[in-house]
């Protein structure tokens, strides 16, 4: 029981903290700055001009890098990385590094590297403590139940000797069969437990949270949509893949949610509403499965999409 109520008193701290502070200033003056720039120190020298505190300096790293640096998956096909040798790994690790930063500032295009060394090399100028993380990110329902497997990088970076996470890439916007920008300022010092849905870390201390999940229950969450809607809400069912032939024709939920007004599924086409029993601030509600079995089913509130679960036979 301390333990549940020490959980809740951290996410509550870490969330309010990383939620309450205004940046509208920052992002006002971003507004000013030129989209393209021929070299990072540039930048960066924009940056510390306008701004003091260390914060505000990454909210403008971040704001800039979200708003002018678009997604490409063909960059991940420019660069020659065979070697012979550790040394000339070395060599072309610190060679490749420098084109990918200067490409993506220049170019304005870059994959998940692009984005998360042009902010490491940007705090590294502005004197802010950050390193790379690699690891495993979720997009898709195919995703869920899969293999770990290292497919994405992100940041972490020290506000007054506090860590905090950051990815540029996820915050610029979506790539489906093309990039769709769309700023999310929600992968701005992400809380960790939020985080920790859909990013999970090579080196697990990276992703700042205080309490084990492993790979393979990370693997099985669902999709989370919603940026607020944590790990700790879903009560039933817990993992991301659902066996029609188990279920019976029938889903049971049960989760945490608060000023929930409609809640509905769809199995790829139609949303379809379902009527629900809310018993304090859980929801309890029923979705039918048809006998076709389809791959994929999502779950709305109030028409906007929170879950997604993959459906086997």
């Amino acid at each position: 029981m301390i333990r549940s109520a020490l959980f809740l008193i951290y996410f509550f701290m870490i969330s309010s903290a990383c939620w309450s502070q205004d940046y509208a200033h920052v992002d006002n003056t971003l507004l000013l700055y030129p989209e393209r720039f021929e070299k990072p120190e540039d930048l960066a020298r924009l940056i510390e001009r306008d701004f003091y505190l260390d914060q505000d300096k990454l909210r403008a790293v971040f704001g800039w890098i979200i708003n002018n640096v678009q997604y490409d998956p063909t960059q991940y096909e420019r660069y020659d990385y065979n070697f012979r040798s550790y040394k000339e790994r070395n060599r072309k690790d610190e060679k490749k590094r420098e084109a990918i930063i200067l490409r993506t500032i220049q170019d304005r295009e870059a994959v998940c590297e692009g984005y998360a060394m042009l902010f490491e090399r940007l705090c590294e100028l502005l004197g802010i403590n950050s390193y790379l993380v690699r690891g495993q990110a979720k997009a898709t329902v195919n995703d869920i139940g899969g293999d770990y497997r290292q497919n994405h990088i992100w940041n972490v970076a020290y506000i007054q000797g506090d860590p905090y996470l950051f990815d540029t890439t996820w915050g610029a916007g979506r790539f489906t069969d093309k990039f769709e920008p769309d700023p999310d300022f929600f992968y701005f010092k992400t809380p960790p437990e939020l985080l920790l849905r859909s990013h999970y870390p090579e080196m697990y201390e990276d992703s700042l949270f205080p309490f084990p999940v492993s790979a393979e229950r990370f693997s099985y969450f669902p999709l989370f949509l919603d940026h607020s809607l944590k790990v700790q809400d879903l009560i039933s069912p817990e993992e991301g893949i659902l066996s029609a032939k188990e279920m019976r024709g029938l889903v049971n939920f049960q989760l945490t949610a608060t000023q929930v007004k409609r809640v509905g599924y769809s199995f790829g086409g139609q949303l379809a509403e379902v009527m629900y029993n809310k018993v304090g601030e859980i929801l309890y509600f029923q979705v039918p499965l048809p006998e076709d079995t389809p791959k994929q089913l999502m779950i709305y509130f109030d028409e906007q999409p929170v879950l997604a679960y993959r459906i086997e036979r």
